[in-house]
């Protein structure tokens, strides 16, 4: 499923605006991602409440939750298409848009350098083996397959097998 990248600020300003389900209509993504999302870039969501005041034309002054600033600006949401599109050669993944799948390590320097080097690995056509994971694979099987005890542990005693 594909993903649009959208401005934080555009995001708040939308769904404060009218509501989350119609930014999400307007911005042609996924409902439920949208909301998640949200909540991962402290975007605030604007309570019933506050629709019901807006609606009745009531202040909404002391309803509205201001935009806490954050370093990233963009969000990335999945669209509601439901055809699977297949890249073509010629197009690499976007970095930025990698680098938020891995938003949970709360590094974004360490996430921007997991993206960078998996765009550079998918631009690999052919995958070979180096020769040190050769070796690497050589000695585990070799040591698994080594004769040496192998012991099982049990809460009272130990026990050769």
């Amino acid at each position: 499923m594909d993903k649009k990248k959208l401005r934080r600020e555009d995001v708040y300003n939308k769904i404060w605006a009218s509501s989350t389900k119609k930014a999400a209509e307007k911005y042609d993504v996924d409902y439920a991602d949208l909301l998640r999302k949200c909540h991962q870039a402290n975007i605030p969501i604007p309570s019933t409440k506050y629709h019901l005041a807006l609606q009745n034309g009531d202040d909404t002054a002391g309803l509205k939750v201001e935009l806490p600033p954050r370093d990233d600006q963009y969000i990335f949401v999945k669209t509601n298409q439901t055809s699977v599109q297949l890249p073509a050669d010629h197009e690499l993944p976007d970095v930025d848009m990698l680098a938020e799948e891995f938003s949970f390590l709360n590094d974004p320097d360490k996430a921007h350098k997991i993206a960078e080097v998996l765009v550079k690995t998918s631009q690999r056509k052919n995958w070979r083996t180096t020769p040190e994971i050769k070796a690497y694979k050589a000695s585990v099987k070799q040591w698994k397959s080594d004769d040496r005890p192998r012991y099982r542990y049990n809460n009272y005693q130990r026990e050769e097998a």
